[in-house]
């Protein structure tokens, strides 16, 4: 049996599902996702650590033009609080809402 690294060190077991849905939340079609699965057990044999399997699916994904919305969220997921308050603003803003930023707002 195959295990992810996670990277405090803990083991998990290699979860094909999770590997697709995270294919198919990036916009690949769901032959692409299994393909991902398919040559992901079939490159790493052994243990093998989230990041050398995150950087693997980022590639593959990639590799079919999926990896677009794959880089965004870890982009997203990676924004210190401040660039993402300043972010959320701007993505607000373009869909028509006035935003204000960095006011205190009491409460009763």
């Amino acid at each position: 049996m195959m295990f992810v690294i996670k990277a405090d060190g803990r083991k998990e077991a290699f979860n094909d599902e999770k590997i697709i849905q995270t294919c198919l939340r990036s916009g690949a079609t769901p032959e692409t996702a299994r393909a991902i699965v398919k040559k992901a057990r079939e490159t790493f044999r052994e243990d093998v650590s989230t990041h050398k399997l995150y950087v693997f699916i980022a590639d593959e994904l990639d590799a079919a033009g999926n990896a677009t919305l794959f880089l965004l969220r870890e982009a997203v997921a990676n924004l210190d609080p401040t660039t993402f308050e300043l972010y959320i603003k701007k993505v607000l803003e373009a869909d028509g809402y006035k935003c204000a930023w960095n006011r205190l707002v009491l409460g009763r």
